[in-house]
């Protein structure tokens, strides 16, 4: 991740949401392991671009 530019990173980070959005939308049920992985890549991108989260959400 270090090796990518700032847009790469963000195009990223976008594909990101869109599979919380599909993953929010799909599954009800007790949250997986893979949402909590997703979640932390969200979060790591985040902090690396400096940005504030457009979904809301609570992480663990």
């Amino acid at each position: 991740m270090s090796n990518k530019s700032k847009d790469e990173l963000e195009v990223y980070l976008d594909r990101l949401y869109k599979q919380l959005s599909n993953y929010n939308d799909k599954n009800n049920e007790i949250k997986s392991r893979k949402f909590y992985d997703l979640l932390d890549k969200i979060n790591y991108l985040e902090d690396i671009l400096g940005t504030k989260p457009k979904i809301g959400r609570v992480l663990k």
